[in-house]
């Protein structure tokens, strides 16, 4: 099932590209040390997600630079730390990561090809706050995807990381273009843009993050919706997070273009993706619209 087909950003046909920038970075690329600490296949992983406690634990001090736990990715990590013992604090984890990756690939078959070029494992975190969850990926190591899972499931868990999941493999996708190409010129990408996810001005490549991983939610949030056997619950949930990133797509793209940014060739063809699964108008059965 597949309701928005690209050629670079998703969809079957974004696949072939996506897949020759990765394989052409992966013999050029130099060796990175967590990617090497990872290469050991006798490491004991579910559906890719991380479950070796000894992994996990160089993983936590490898990453921390010494002020920060997540300091070598750059990324603050303030109220969350790598769960060394994930199957210990959420025995049914296994069970509640299977049933989402199982709803997002049958009602939006057209990621799993993606999902299998950009993603390589994924870390589980533990939340030090009372967030309900958190999930992060770097360009300092592309192919890893960290995400807290809430520690008592309820109806919410497996449609937010069906969706989170997509947030991370579209932040996935776009370190492939940085790889091959910047997306701006003349410094913009410096230049600060009002972001709707943080409710703040960020440096313009962010807001550019930002809109990648809102179009995957966007598309991948009206397919569950469509085409997932959910529940009533949870289809009014997933409605909900639905009309929420519609919103911030079309707040943040407006941003975007208010700056009116200075795009390389890459950087436009990608804007001009983004631009049109914005406009994707989808009709659903119960005769309801979403924008």
């Amino acid at each position: 099932m597949e309701t928005a087909n690209t050629k670079w950003i998703m969809g079957s046909n974004s696949v072939p590209r996506i897949a020759l920038i990765d394989s052409k970075w992966k013999k050029t690329s130099k060796k990175n040390s967590i990617k090497e600490l990872l290469k050991d296949t006798n490491i004991s992983k579910y559906e890719k997600l991380i479950l070796d406690k000894p992994i996990l634990k160089k993983l936590k001090n490898f990453l921390n630079d010494g002020e920060k736990p997540f300091g070598k990715v750059g990324v603050d990590g303030k109220f969350i730390e790598i769960n060394e013992d994930i199957l210990k604090t959420n025995p049914n984890i296994q069970n509640e990561f299977i049933k989402s990756k199982d709803l997002l690939f049958k009602t939006s078959s057209w990621i799993t090809g993606i999902e299998d070029i950009v993603v390589s494992e994924i870390v589980p975190l533990t939340l030090t706050t009372d967030s309900y969850k958190a999930g992060f990926s770097s360009r300092v190591v592309e192919g890893l995807i960290f995400y807290a899972f809430p520690l008592k499931a309820d109806f919410k868990t497996v449609i937010d990381f069906a969706i989170d999941y997509a947030h991370e493999i579209g932040h996935q996708v776009l370190f492939r273009y940085q790889m091959a190409s910047d997306v701006f010129e003349n410094n913009f990408h410096e230049k600060l843009v009002y972001s709707s996810i943080k409710g703040t001005k960020r440096p313009a490549i962010m807001v550019f993050h930002a809109l990648f991983a809102l179009s995957y939610m966007k598309v991948v949030s009206a397919e569950i919706f469509k085409y997932g056997e959910i529940s009533t619950q949870q289809r009014k949930y997933t409605l909900q997070i639905y009309n929420d990133v519609c919103s911030m797509l079309d707040e943040t793209l407006g941003a975007m273009v208010s700056e009116v940014p200075s795009f390389t060739k890459m950087g436009k063809i990608l804007f001009n993706e983004i631009s049109m699964i914005k406009n994707i108008n989808y009709h659903l059965n119960e005769g309801e619209t979403l924008c």
